[in-house]
């Protein structure tokens, strides 16, 4: 997946916070379902900066997840912070 910067796991899902510049609104965190070997698919794609009053060079740092609660930490220019899905 381009840009990815990290990922978690959790009951067969695959949590990957992206960072892609060249796509609009890429940067933010995709969903993979890998419970079928050999054929993965992206069930879920979020990105951050419709969200983001000013989006700046966004660039998502970390995702964890707890339960059905996935957490960004996200750097702008300005606010930066952590978005909670």
């Amino acid at each position: 997946m381009d840009g990815a910067a990290e990922v978690v796991t959790q009951k067969g899902y695959a949590y990957v916070a992206r960072n892609d510049r060249y796509g609009a609104n890429a940067s933010g965190m995709a969903v993979i379902d890998w419970k079928r070997k050999g054929r993965p698919e992206t069930v879920a794609e979020v990105g951050l900066a419709d969200d983001l009053e000013d989006s700046g060079d966004l660039e998502v740092k970390d995702v964890k997840v707890d339960g059905d609660v996935a957490g960004l930490a996200n750097d702008t220019e300005s606010p930066g912070g952590a978005a909670f899905l």
